[in-house]
């Protein structure tokens, strides 16, 4: 697969910290380090809203469905104050519920941390949600069209306890949405814990520290951007002491320790990785070779990204 400049989307007035594509692809969300949110057309490489929020620094983005297949969507945001916000989507944009705008109708305020957010993700059936910030994980269950659309499923550890010891940097669900991996910075852990019951399932303890990571349900695959010589490639086995076993590492220079952004490609096949020299590499997961290099402006250091399958 070649990728191609599809639009230059020019409107960020502060770095933007995160992306995602709603789940048709028509719609980009973006959100900036002053932030706002920035909602764009892709057809079109047009920006059809421009929302400012109360949230500090927005830190990520997803996108939610309510399951009645009406065309209702939601997207739900995370910011440096620690605060989860959804805002409700009516018919491609044609009108949109904030909570954040004076004259909007507000669905659903969350104040989880009193420091920011560090990433958001989602089950495959949207029905759980889960956050981290802190050291803490929170899991929510998600109804989006009753009265109380989030509630608090579980708090790991819980309130009156310390937060884990190591910061928590991202988290991705797996097993169907039952399950949820947590991956931990200083401490180069990969937690997994069943949702239902809230149990601990493994702990596996890596050799480097864990930077950013993505996971690719299908091929079980999890990409980590270790903060030492670039990617490791780590596979998921059903061995009692050995969960995720290393089977590829793509050898990337930078200059700093800067924790540089990786994602799978739609099939599981590729990488897509950053770099501090405005170049995105896109890899050969199996050769661990790199196959398309795409430049983004000298100095510049792209660090998200947001990929529709």
């Amino acid at each position: 697969m070649e990728y191609r400049v599809l639009h230059a989307l020019d409107g960020h007035r502060a770095p933007i910290n995160c992306a995602a594509f709603s789940e048709d692809g028509s719609c980009l969300g973006t959100g900036g380090d002053n932030g706002y949110i920035l909602l764009w057309s892709i057809s079109g490489g047009t920006l059809d809203q421009h929302i400012k929020t109360t949230q500090g620094p927005i830190t990520t983005l997803r996108w939610l469905h309510n399951n009645e297949n009406d065309g209702h969507l939601f997207l739900a945001s995370t910011g440096a104050n620690g605060t989860l916000h959804i805002r409700s989507i009516f018919n491609n944009l044609i009108c949109l519920s904030s909570f954040c705008l004076c004259t909007s109708k507000i669905l659903c305020v969350h104040t989880l941390l009193d420091g920011p957010m560090e990433d958001l993700a989602v089950n495959d059936d949207h029905t759980f949600m889960a956050a981290m910030g802190l050291g803490w994980v929170i899991v929510l269950s998600i109804s989006l069209c009753t009265v109380v659309p989030l509630r608090y499923f579980i708090v790991d550890p819980v309130p009156d306890q310390p937060s884990h010891r190591a910061l928590a940097r991202s988290c991705h669900f797996f097993n169907n949405g039952k399950s949820l991996m947590v991956c931990f910075l200083d401490s180069k852990e990969v937690i997994a814990w069943n949702v239902s019951p809230w149990t601990q399932i493994w702990c596996y303890k890596l050799v480097t520290r864990i930077g950013s990571t993505a996971y690719h349900d299908t091929t079980q695959s999890l990409l980590i951007w270790n903060l030492h010589d670039g990617v490791d490639i780590y596979c998921m086995c059903d061995s009692p002491t050995e969960q995720l076993l290393h089977v590829q590492k793509l050898h990337i220079k930078t200059c700093d320790l800067q924790i540089c952004a990786v994602q799978f490609d739609a099939t599981g096949s590729a990488a897509i990785v950053g770099g501090d020299n405005g170049k995105v590499s896109i890899w050969n997961i199996e050769s661990a070779k790199p196959m398309q290099v795409l430049s983004h402006g000298k100095g510049m250091r792209p660090h998200i990204y947001a990929q529709h399958e």
